[in-house]
């Protein structure tokens, strides 16, 4: 589609927003309200074999946002078949993605991250404790908006979810569908199992990319790792560590362990910082004597301290001043 077409004779095209390799997405305005929407057309070949999965896909998106809501995640607004064009029209979010503000040279510190991590794992809660317990399969910083208005974090593009089987019994018989994105999409992924904690890994490499500016760091055997990341502290290098263990027994299994750790770095950071102001401990006088005492004790203490300066030379005695008063002022009038 071009700027300026239409879809259903209701829906203007304004701009291309994004291409995939599966559809395209535009700005579009409804001409019956003259809001903007984001309007995602299939445009995978029909003649290809993989269509009908391809289709499959496209519509359990439109089923899928059909039942979110949630405030960080773009509402559904109607889906469309037209000429055998298939169009899911949802909520425009305005903002900028994690990838463009990472790749604009953005500098992460710890707090921000800490906030990254625990604003998508609200969404992932969300999504994760439905009665269908949806897996995303496509997080990475492309798909994680900055709304422009209140710069909260939106998770965008749910063309790759999975209803996530508890049971074998409930597990499909045809051969698994895999969405891969490189780099932020964990082992099992790749092999077709997907689960609940392939999010929580492909989060933690999102927060690894934001602190390395997209150089994701790689131990001998070509793993990510956060040994040598720098500006984080040990407890939430820990936490990441965990968040991308290539087998996923020894990741975090939901995204309440996750936020349960976050919280007590925060805990650990405010607690430490109310240790370095030691606590006094004033006993409150009970009496006038008390009062008296504690303040003639006070004067002695003081006098002690400039008795002790001036003997050394630190300060100046009285007499000492006058010709001091005298040299300033002599300075003065020449």
């Amino acid at each position: 589609m071009n700027t300026g077409d239409y879809i259903n004779g209701r829906y203007k095209v304004i701009e291309t927003l994004g291409k995939g390799g599966f559809g395209c997405t535009y700005l579009v305005r409804d001409l019956t309200n003259n809001g903007q929407y984001a309007a995602k057309n299939l445009t995978f070949a029909r003649n290809n074999s993989m269509f009908s999965k391809v289709e499959e896909l496209f519509e359990r998106e439109v089923e899928t946002m059909k039942e979110l809501n949630h405030s960080q995640i773009p509402e559904f607004i109607e889906y469309l078949k037209v000429n055998q064009e298939l169009y899911l029209i949802q909520e425009y979010i305005p903002g900028v993605t994690l990838e463009e503000e990472i790749t604009s040279g953005k500098k992460y510190n710890e707090e921000e991250i800490i906030c990254l991590l625990n604003e998508i794992l609200e969404i992932l809660k969300y999504i994760h404790n439905l009665p269908k317990k949806i897996i995303h399969r496509d997080i990475k910083p492309v798909n994680i908006i900055r709304r422009k208005n209140d710069d909260k974090l939106v998770l965008i593009d749910y063309g790759g979810v999975k209803y996530f089987a508890q049971t074998k019994c409930m597990q499909s018989q045809t051969p698994p569908t895999v969405i891969s994105s490189g780099d932020y999409t964990p082992p099992e992924q790749k092999g077709g199992e997907a689960k609940l904690c392939s999010d929580i890994y492909a989060l933690g490499v999102t927060a690894i990319a934001a602190i390395t500016s997209n150089n994701l760091p790689t131990d001998r055997n070509g793993e990510i790792t956060c040994e040598n990341l720098a500006n984080i502290s040990p407890e939430l290098k820990r936490i990441l560590s965990k968040m991308i263990k290539p087998l996923y027994e020894y990741r975090y299994q939901k995204v309440e362990e996750v936020l349960s750790e976050l919280k007590n770095i925060r805990n650990s950071s405010s607690s430490q910082i109310t240790q370095v102001i030691p606590s006094l401990q004033i006993n409150h006088p009970t009496s006038q004597s008390q009062i008296t005492d504690r303040i003639a004790a006070a004067v002695m203490v003081v006098v002690s301290i400039y008795a002790i300066c001036a003997a050394a030379g630190i300060i100046p005695t009285i007499k000492e001043t006058k010709p001091y008063k005298k040299a300033i002022s002599s300075e003065l009038l020449s």
